[in-house]
């Protein structure tokens, strides 16, 4: 097996929930093709935390997941609250931070 780089892809959610899930789809199959792993656990979740108290258990799993990733992309073109906590999170363990604006700006693993 070829180790590929695993990647957080944070997208803002709120306003459209439904088209921003199917954008961060988007911006993970196009990672895919392009080499990396990239993981977004609240694709995974979704319809599973639904109340408003969820969301801190929603963070504490992000928080785990951007433990084990080597970068974290900032998807979509704007940095939502939720991103903001996760960005802010991933500064302060070290872990490298892209802004890929589009799913065309997804880079090339190689």
């Amino acid at each position: 097996l070829q180790f590929r780089p695993m990647v957080y892809i944070a997208h803002p959610l709120s306003n459209d929930w439904e088209g921003n899930i199917a954008d961060t789809k988007r911006y993970l199959d196009a990672a895919v093709h392009k080499g990396w792993l990239p993981i977004a656990p609240y694709v995974m979740l979704d319809g599973i935390l639904i109340e408003p108290q969820d969301r801190e258990l929603g963070l504490e799993i992000d928080f785990s997941v951007i433990d084990h990733c080597d970068e974290i992309w900032l998807c979509g073109g704007r940095v939502s609250s939720g991103m903001q906590i996760e960005l802010d999170y991933a500064v302060s363990i070290g872990v490298t931070v892209m802004n890929v604006d589009t799913v065309e700006d997804v880079p090339l693993n190689e």
